[in-house]
């Protein structure tokens, strides 16, 4: 029986704006959508992530719009047909892709072994280039080279201007010319004109590079070299998951991890064949890790690694008390097993030394003394009270506390500096959060005042 794909809708009305439309259609329409994404996938959990991200698409585009003539529940259906077929394509490439691992393993075990060997020892050189390379330079070159992902997507996924990104390959490009040459002059390999000192065979030089760049990533001449290179540098599995100012969500990934995203928060994740890897952009995450010892677990954030093999901890990104301009914090805690932390790759602005995090323990980070973390061990059931909807605070700036707490309100929180710096102690449960800042005046100098859209705290 072939799937509805564009189901008549009830009349509008002309008040409502086309994406409240969409919203109004997902709610009434959540139950039928879920059953039809259910037969595209065969699968209630892909089914039920697809739905998620279809509240995430409707809820975080505000200046969506349909083709001319179609309702906003014919247009819902479509957008949710779109991600099973999107999804289904994507599972079918992972497929194809251990496939040609599987075939690659037997390849190369009837390979040249002084060829195999060669072909090794460029690899590496080209990996350890790439890798002191910033992580989005990185990911643009092998996204365009590996993937063919066309620049202007490149550009819109990691919100750049096509400029950045026509840099960023150039200079990738330029690291993996400079590892060629090193590897043709060291093996006696010259191109056109050899190694003459004119610049007109300079000019030939680079020409040869390039295309010596365009055989490498075309499997022209390089045999598995590519293919190895696929699997260093191109996810098996990716997803950008955010979640509103609502409540937590969770989520669990494909290797089995689980994820609790906080409200307000944001995550990437990219699994390679030999890595996992998270960036926290904003809020906060709690992860519950899957032991795969030939698969690491990272997650980045702010200019930290945080690297795990199996274990349970969270990583808060905690913007400064006040809107201040200034960077954010960062604090790790970890439940279960040893987390090691450490600056980033990418140009970091930390400078302590690498540690190792125990059960208990929770490192603070401040931007402000890049050299320093604060370590402190907090019983085990404490770390858990933010994932159970509980937040503790002990003699901390009012400000902060109001920062954490806009996670989850739909008002703008506003609080005067002076207020802002004022020290409190608190155990707030989250759904009542709007009700302690009104009682706010009764322990401290300061006036409330909330209204439809704001929370306005001064003091007296």
């Amino acid at each position: 029986m072939p799937l509805p794909t564009r189901p008549f809708a009830p009349q509008e009305t002309a008040e409502q704006t086309f994406p409240q439309q969409l919203q109004e259609s997902l709610q009434q329409h959540q139950h039928q959508l879920l059953h039809m994404l259910r037969r595209y996938t065969l699968n209630m959990e892909d089914a039920k992530d697809l739905l998620q991200e279809l509240w995430s698409k409707c809820l975080h585009n505000p200046g969506i719009s349909p083709p001319q003539g179609m309702s906003a529940q014919a247009y819902l259906f479509r957008m949710a047909r779109n991600m099973a077929i999107d999804r289904l394509r994507h599972q079918k490439l992972q497929q194809e892709y251990v496939g040609e691992q599987q075939a690659l393993q037997q390849q190369d075990c009837a390979t040249d072994p002084d060829k195999q060997y060669a072909q090794r020892r460029l690899l590496e050189e080209i990996d350890t280039a790439l890798q002191v390379l910033p992580t989005r330079v990185r990911d643009v070159f092998m996204q365009s080279r590996l993937e063919g992902i066309h620049q202007r997507e490149l550009a819109r996924q990691h919100g750049v201007s096509i400029a950045t990104v026509e840099r960023d390959i150039q200079r990738a490009s330029q690291c993996v010319e400079a590892v060629l040459e090193r590897w043709q002059q060291a093996n006696g390999i010259h191109g056109i004109d050899g190694a003459e000192a004119s610049a007109t065979a300079r000019d030939h030089r680079r020409k040869f590079l390039r295309n010596a760049i365009l055989g490498l990533f075309t499997l022209a001449g390089m045999g598995s070299l590519l293919r190895q290179l696929h699997i260093l540098y191109v996810p098996q599995w990716r997803d950008q998951i955010a979640n509103s100012q609502t409540q937590h969500m969770h989520r669990t990934l494909p290797d089995g991890s689980r994820l609790t995203l906080d409200a307000a928060s944001a995550i990437h994740f990219a699994y390679f064949a030999q890595r996992r890897t998270a960036t926290l952009q904003q809020g906060m995450a709690w992860f519950d890790v899957a032991k795969d010892p030939l698969r690491p677990f990272s997650v980045q954030a702010q200019g930290l690694q945080i690297s795990v093999l199996g274990t349970r901890f969270s990583v808060d990104i905690q913007e400064p008390a006040i809107a201040s301009g200034d960077a954010a914090s960062i604090e790790i805690a970890v439940s279960s097993g040893l987390v090691r932390v450490q600056p980033g790759i990418d140009p970091s602005p930390w400078t302590f030394a690498p540690l190792e995090l125990k059960a208990g323990d929770t490192l603070r980070l401040n931007p402000q003394n890049p050299a320093e973390a604060a370590l402190r061990q907090q019983p085990l059931a404490a770390l858990h009270q933010g994932q159970q909807g509980r937040l503790s605070f002990q003699q901390v700036p009012l400000g902060q506390i109001t920062r954490r707490l806009q996670r989850y309100s739909p008002k703008t929180i506003h609080i005067s500096p002076q207020a802002a710096q004022t020290r409190v102690t608190a155990d707030i449960q989250i759904e009542q959060a709007e009700e302690w800042l009104s009682l706010l005046p009764r322990i401290m100098p300061v006036r409330v005042r909330i209204t439809e859209d704001e929370i306005r705290i001064q003091n007296t």
